[in-house]
């Protein structure tokens, strides 16, 4: 018994913070129309592009000047992506990035070594806890939202990358079950 549930033996509980690195993303300034192109640039990742699955492209890009001009960075494939605000229904939204991308402020971006957290594992544990990021949202203040320190201090299950694959090929195949049928 732990503090997030019965986990076998074999297992630990991990701090995000002892297994991966967490950035929060920027948004240049909307005052520079040349930071956000019509048509080419890099992928830029609002909240509203987290659906809680694989990120493989975004409603809006910015520019090169607006990567060296601002404190935007690029997060690579892998990254998992978690909305800190936005609202309440937003919080604890999630992404898997799929494409070399930058985000905006609201949005903590957590990456680990492939061969210690898988990025599925990973977000799935955060779609299943959803529920404790808006509990600590709800605390926080008028305006609800989590903190990189929230994300950082968050907990999970942590197990070899194998018995990793083995639990998401399992969700992965109740989540197709479960869209196949929704089709029907």
């Amino acid at each position: 018994q732990t503090a997030i549930g019965e986990i076998p033996s074999n297992w630990k509980v991990a701090r995000i913070a002892d297994v991966a690195s967490v950035r929060s993303g920027s948004t240049p300034s909307r005052s520079r129309k040349d930071f956000f192109p019509a048509s080419g640039g890099h992928p830029w990742v609002k909240t509203m592009d987290l659906t809680d699955g694989d990120i493989h492209a975004t409603s809006e890009t910015i520019s090169d000047a607006a990567l060296a001009e601002s404190s935007c960075v690029l997060h690579r494939p892998g990254t998992v992506l978690i909305a800190m605000y936005g609202g309440f229904n937003q919080i604890g939204r999630t992404g898997v990035l799929r494409l070399t991308a930058a985000t905006n402020q609201a949005i903590s971006c957590i990456s680990a070594p492939a061969d210690v957290l898988a990025p599925e594992f990973l977000n799935y544990w955060l779609i299943a806890n959803r529920w404790r990021w808006q509990r600590i949202a709800a605390s926080s203040r008028k305006d609800p939202n989590i903190t990189r320190d929230d994300v950082l201090r968050f907990e999970l299950p942590l197990m070899s990358i194998e018995e990793q694959n083995a639990i998401i090929a399992v969700l992965n195949a109740v989540v197709d079950r479960e869209t196949a049928e929704k089709r029907q």
